[in-house]
């Protein structure tokens, strides 16, 4: 059966000296919300105005980012195509005169069924 390992602190080998990090005074955050030069006493109109400018902003990044997705994925997809188009026309003919067939088997289809 293993043995417990005990804990052994590590020491610092270089002497130096680790300083807790240092809050800020009080004064200074209540001087702030007192004098009404914080975040709190924002005009209300302009705290919704800027919540409504970076939602926009958002939103117009998400949609660039997804038209140049969907743009590339297009480009991908047409130059696939043509490749296999090129590489294999009789089979790419194929694949269109089947596509056509399916097409107006489905709309004699759906004609008979609204006449």
């Amino acid at each position: 059966m293993a043995q417990p390992n005990p804990v052994v602190p590590v020491a610092n080998k270089q002497n130096e000296v680790v300083s807790w990090p240092t809050a800020e005074p009080r004064t200074s955050r209540v001087h702030e919300i007192e004098s009404g030069n914080g975040p709190e006493h924002k005009d209300p109109i302009a705290k919704v105005r800027e919540a409504v400018g970076s939602g926009v902003d958002a939103a117009e990044k998400s949609l660039h980012r997804a038209q140049s997705q969907v743009s590339g994925a297009g480009k991908s997809l047409v130059h696939r195509i043509q490749r296999f188009a090129d590489e294999q026309p009789l089979q790419f003919l194929g694949i269109v005169a089947g596509l056509g067939f399916l097409a107006g088997v489905v709309l004699r289809i759906w004609r008979s069924k609204y006449e």
